[in-house]
């Protein structure tokens, strides 16, 4: 998964960590759901953890939603090699 991270990241110009992929996610189900769910997906033991280094910075997450389509086209075209 790191190398085609990696190889995504030269294509796209990018510069995008697996840390960002959790933050993104998380960001994302808190807007939908609630803070117990995210804190929850997280596994952390209190929400204000979740809060604190998640929602309340969702300003500045990355937008990377569009991100695991591209490494999933990528994947199927190196495989299909």
């Amino acid at each position: 998964m790191r190398d085609q991270l990696r190889a995504a990241q030269e294509n796209l110009g990018t510069d995008v960590t697996p840390h960002d992929f959790r933050r993104t996610v998380a960001t994302q189900v808190a807007r939908g759901s609630t803070l117990a769910h995210a804190t929850a997906l997280l596994g952390h033991a209190d929400e204000s953890t979740t809060a604190r280094h998640y929602v309340q910075r969702i300003h500045l997450a990355p937008d990377l939603r569009v991100v695991p389509a591209q490494l999933v086209a990528q994947a199927s075209d190196e495989a299909s090699i």
